[in-house]
């Protein structure tokens, strides 16, 4: 059984991506933004804070606690 439509399919193959909502619980991603936000130690609220640049992603280790 198929998952993707034919049409799905044929937007993956042509964009290179596709959209599909509703597959992740609105709490699950709340929670998963709340802790990005946090990890990069900066404020959704206040684009001040958006400016400055950590590094690179290898520096976000597991013990950094992305916990959802």
């Amino acid at each position: 059984m198929d998952v993707l439509t034919k049409k799905q399919h044929l937007q993956f193959e042509t964009e290179g991506y596709l959209l599909a909502s509703g597959l992740i619980p609105n709490h699950i991603s709340e929670k998963a933004e709340k802790a990005m936000w946090r990890l990069m130690e900066m404020d959704p609220n206040d684009s001040e804070t958006w400016g400055h640049r950590l590094g690179c992603a290898a520096q976000f280790q597991p013990v950094r606690g992305l916990s959802v």
